[in-house]
Order: C-alpha cells, then structure tokens, then sequence
C-alpha cells in the first residue's frame, strides 16, 4: 500500500495509555484490499470509518482507519490530532462566525432574517496556518504539546478566549449533550474553572468582530468571495420566487392541507420551473397550479 496516503494521528507526546489508534487513510484504497491485512480481527465499518479491534500479542487495541479526500487529508490530520483540541478551538472560530471542521474552515451563511436557517456552508480555506491565525492563537508549528494541559493552555492563549463560550450551559443541547461525553473537554471545564488569570475578551460587540473576520476572508480567499457572492444572489433569487410560488399559495389555490399538500407539492417540482415563475405573473401561476391540480386528481383517480 502507497505510504503517503496513511497518517497516524499524534497524541499529546507525554500521554501514558491510548485508548485508540486512528489513522488517515486515502486514494484509491478500497474497503476490500483492507480487509486481508485484518481477517482475523473483528471490524466494524461505519460510512468513512473502519473501527477494528486489533490484536497485538495478546492485547486488544481499537483502531479506527478514517478514509478522507486526498485533498483533506493534510487538513484533516492536523483537525483530528492532539485529541480534542480543533474542538476546542473551534468554540472560538465559532464565536467568530465560522466553522472549524475536519474538511476544512468554513463560512456558514445564513438567512438574515432567521439566524437558525442556514442558507449554505461555503469552504474558505485548507490553510491550517489561516486558521490558527484568524482566531488569534500560537504558532501551531512550535508549539510543543506534551502535556494535556499545555492542550488547554494553547486555546487559553487566545486573544478570543472566554470561558463563558465554552461552558456548557451556553451551548445548545445538541453540543451540550455531545461535549458531556467528551472526557477531554469534561477536563477542559475544570482546567478552566481552576486556573486564575485567563483571558476574558469581551464578545459585547461580537456582530461587529465577526463582520471584520467575514471582510477579511473574502480579501484573502478569491474563490470563496465568488461562491459567498453566488450563495447571496441565489438566496435573494428565491426569496424573490416564493413571493409568487409558495406552499401556503398552493395551500389556497387548492385548498390542500397537510401530507396531501406535501405529496401535491412534490408533484409540481417536477413540472413548474423557476424560469416559469420568474417570467409570469401571480395569476398566471394560480390558473397552471389549479390545472395541474385538476390533472393530477384526474391521475389519481
């Protein structure tokens, strides 16, 4: 197999016992031509990951063979390395208005007149080095982990860094209950809650802090800018169609409810296209709705 699509991920360097092994692996490496090297062990494949209890002289490790895009890989092995400290970080990136993932930094654009409608994620950068710097932490590279500890101090040496944005009565439930589960972060709380001096940067002005970090990745990323810019126009773009095209509309011209209304619905997404919808008017729409009503009980029937 080619060496350069495996890459273990590091631990802290001092830590005493590993729970796990995980590896990157990618290219065009298929579950199959794995399977041989772990015949006598027991597996567990789930979607990207191959979780296999690995015997070694007599003692049972798990290893976890975690497959990626190539063009991830690199990204992703500084994302899951350290045990949780890209999880951690990511509570600052997230504060800033951004996403820390294993694929890489990205932008979450939102409806501006929902905030928990997410319009699309839209990928900035691969560069571990952005990363680290648009949230204000150390030097990444000479930074020397050996300790779980010196894991927490590096977030804590954020200019971002509050502990309020990390403790889990802040956070939504969904993270909450993850992060519970979490041992690493579960001893981050109590790092943070027993260690006096740490930074307490002030998100009172956190609209306007993560408008600033938004100007400068599209002046940095000329190719996220495009897509940033696309996503906006494509978003106004239909806002502008279900003025005249919306299931409540449908739900009138038909008097629809519920899983009829849905089923009717998907129905006419296969018939009426936008370009229709832009070009004629609320009426003329109503009148091919109600046609196509007709027809489609016509069918049902």
């Amino acid at each position: 197999l080619p060496n350069n699509d495996w890459l273990v991920i590091p631990a802290y360097n001092n830590k005493e016992s590993f729970g796990d092994i995980d590896i990157l692996y990618s290219g065009n490496i298929s579950f199959e031509l794995l399977l041989p090297i772990f015949e006598k062990d027991t597996y567990i494949k789930n979607g990207p990951v191959i979780s296999i209890a690995y015997n070694y002289q007599g003692q049972l490790f798990q290893v976890d063979l975690i497959r990626i895009a190539k063009e991830y890989q690199e990204f992703a092995y500084r994302y899951f390395s350290y045990n949780d400290l890209s999880n951690i970080m990511g509570r600052i990136h997230h504060s800033l208005g951004l996403k820390l993932a294993h694929d890489g930094l990205r932008y979450v654009l939102r409806n501006p007149n929902d905030n928990s409608h997410v319009i699309k994620e839209l990928l900035i950068t691969t560069d571990w080095n952005f990363v680290c710097d648009i949230g204000n932490f150390p030097n990444y590279f000479d930074y020397e982990f050996n300790e779980l500890e010196d894991v927490f101090r590096y977030v804590s040496e954020s200019k971002y860094f509050n502990k309020d944005i990390f403790l889990l009565e802040n956070r939504n439930n969904t993270s909450r209950t993850r992060d519970r589960k979490r041992p690493t972060y579960m001893k981050f709380l109590k790092w943070i809650e027993n260690t006096p001096n740490l930074p307490n940067f002030d998100w009172s002005n956190k609209s306007n802090i993560r408008q600033e970090v938004l100007e400068r990745c599209l002046g940095e990323f000329p190719k996220f800018k495009e897509e940033y810019y696309a996503a906006l126009e494509r978003y106004h773009y239909v806002q502008k169609l279900k003025e005249k095209y919306n299931g409540t509309l449908v739900g009138e011209w038909t008097r629809l409810e519920g899983k009829e209304l849905g089923a009717f619905i998907k129905y006419l997404s296969s018939i009426i296209e936008e370009r229709f919808i832009e070009t004629n008017t609320l009426d003329d729409i109503r009148l091919l709705v109600q046609k196509l009503h007709i027809d489609y009980l016509t069918k049902e029937y």
